[in-house]
């Protein structure tokens, strides 16, 4: 994977994960690792 690639993933990630991880405060988020 490319950096351009990896920054592109993130920003997908941000947009995806955020909105999600507010309405599904109750979801597991064994990928979060935080």
């Amino acid at each position: 994977m490319s950096a351009k690639e990896a920054k592109e993933y993130g920003l997908i990630d941000s947009v995806i994960m955020n909105p999600l991880k507010a309405l599904l405060p109750l979801a597991p988020t064994a990928d979060s690792n935080e």
